[in-house]
């Protein structure tokens, strides 16, 4: 275990194997639970106050609440007019203790406090997709360019783009199966860099300057696992792409191809701690449990588990916070898993120096 030694945690934390008996993890537990609206998005924000705010896409509202459970804020509605939405499709922490909201189907940003108090509003790039913020600015992907841009988040401008070609001398055999022209979704890092998941996650990428002509290291992942998606997730494509195609139902070639696509290793956006350490959630594990690890740039410290199914988390100070799909309950009849938010306290983890491994 790279991430610190389990003899010396302060935490009230286990270390133990799974799945392969040369892995090891810590295994946290909550230090509070709260409910969430069930929602087809996965993004959850929190605020330095601890506020965690996400999106309920049925009702097309924020919700926000603290590690208490009490609602701080349950905002927005459907609409073209001043902080309405109509196809709400990310969420982020803003400057100065609020949050900002990607309202793709406006081609809109806007930024509230966790109230609901409109902040700001502004033109989105178009087909914006977010992977990270660093101060006033989201990065992400602009599906139209193709390239990886910067957007501060009040005037909604364009700062900075760039397009990553593909690097020289990657290992093939670990890309065999996504080929790639050039590199997609890059996440910013606190210091400057970026960081890309390549090949379906078996490589991590890491540019140390995010304007460097070369990355500084390219990495395989040690957790890797190749994984084919689960019926529950063919299904799930199949509705998406019916949907973005006015009810026509894609091609059984089509999703065959998907069926026998391996999954993308991580499911959720990288987050950064206060030490510009990245926690990527993984797709280890069976439901019961989440699993995420951590690196410095592409160098593995550990692996952390954390309760039930990871949906989305962030990081403020010494907390995590994950947005999760619980058991279904046995007396419930739906057989639709509810949605939580659970607080995790890390400061030791935060504040310890990785051990070498």
């Amino acid at each position: 275990m790279a991430l610190a030694a389990c003899a010396a945690m302060a935490l009230t934390a286990a270390c133990g194997p799974e799945d392969d008996p040369q892995e090891t993890f810590v295994a946290l537990e909550p230090s509070a639970e709260s409910t969430a609206p069930l929602s087809e998005s996965n993004g959850i924000a929190v605020t330095p106050e601890g506020i965690a705010c996400v999106i309920d896409s049925f009702e097309i509202r924020i919700y926000c609440a603290d590690r208490d459970g009490r609602t701080v804020g349950y905002f927005g509605r459907e609409g073209d007019g001043p902080g309405e939405f109509i196809g709400l499709t990310s969420i982020d922490r803003a400057p100065d203790g609020g949050i900002v909201v990607v309202d793709m189907e406006r081609g809109r940003l806007l930024s509230f406090r966790p109230t609901g108090e409109l902040l700001s509003e502004s033109k989105a790039p178009a087909a914006f997709i977010p992977t990270g913020r660093i101060a006033g600015s989201l990065f992400g992907k602009a599906l139209v360019s193709d390239e990886n841009v910067e957007v501060d988040i009040a005037s909604g401008d364009i700062t900075w783009s760039r397009k990553y070609p593909r690097p020289d001398g990657l290992d093939a055999p670990a890309c065999v199966e996504n080929q790639f022209a050039w590199l997609d979704f890059g996440i910013p890092t606190p210091r400057g860099g970026m960081l890309f998941r390549a090949c379906r996650g078996q490589l991590l990428i890491w540019y140390a300057d995010r304007d460097d002509d070369a990355p500084a290291e390219v990495a395989v992942v040690p957790t890797y696992r190749r994984k084919l998606p689960r019926e529950a997730e063919v299904e799930s494509y199949i509705r998406g792409l019916t949907r973005l195609a006015g009810g026509a139902a894609p091609s059984a070639s089509d999703v065959e191809a998907f069926r026998n696509r391996p999954r993308n290793w991580h499911t959720y956006r990288a987050r950064f701690d206060s030490k510009g350490r990245a926690w990527m959630a993984t797709r280890r594990g069976a439901g019961d449990f989440s699993y995420i690890d951590v690196h410095d740039g592409v160098a593995y410290l550990g692996t952390v588990r954390v309760q039930h199914s990871l949906i989305g988390m962030d990081i403020t100070g010494s907390v995590l916070v994950v947005l999760v799909d619980r058991p279904v309950r046995s007396d419930d009849a739906t057989g639709i898993p509810q949605r939580g938010i659970d607080w995790y306290d890390i400061v030791d983890l935060e504040s310890t120096d990785p051990a070498p491994h």
